[in-house]
């Protein structure tokens, strides 16, 4: 499997368009794409990927290509059937067993893997 910054690369070049314009049309800056495209940077949402996937127009197969090359699920997929961690999810907060302290846990636990990982898409690359 292609990396993100290979299959952005691809489609950017396909598409006959330079770095500056999917910028422009996503609305994020020249530098941000080439960083993107260089492995420096790691999209770090999900909407990111989708707005690169609009600005360069791509089919809904292309665009679920993309998303999964930055390891988020397809368009097409359900968050449930994407990681079987995010129905498990689903089902202790809309069950009457879970008390609210544990969602709150949980819920706790998640910010703080989110801010890791958030973290660690700004960092730039160890070499």
């Amino acid at each position: 499997m292609q990396t993100f910054p290979e299959v952005l690369a691809d489609y950017r070049k396909r598409s006959g368009l330079s770095q500056s314009d999917i910028a422009r049309r996503a609305g994020l800056s020249a530098s941000y794409v080439n960083r993107l495209e260089s492995g420096d940077r790691q999209p770090n949402s999900r909407d990111l990927v989708l707005g690169l996937a609009k600005a360069l127009s791509l089919s809904p197969d292309d665009t679920d290509r993309l998303l999964l090359s930055a390891r988020y699920a397809r368009e097409s997929e359900s968050l449930a059937e994407a990681h079987p961690l995010v129905g498990l999810v689903a089902r202790l907060v809309s069950d009457d067993h879970v008390t609210q302290e544990q969602i709150t846990l949980l819920e706790a636990v998640a910010n703080t893997i989110d801010e890791q990982r958030r973290r660690a898409a700004e960092e730039p690359p160890k070499s």
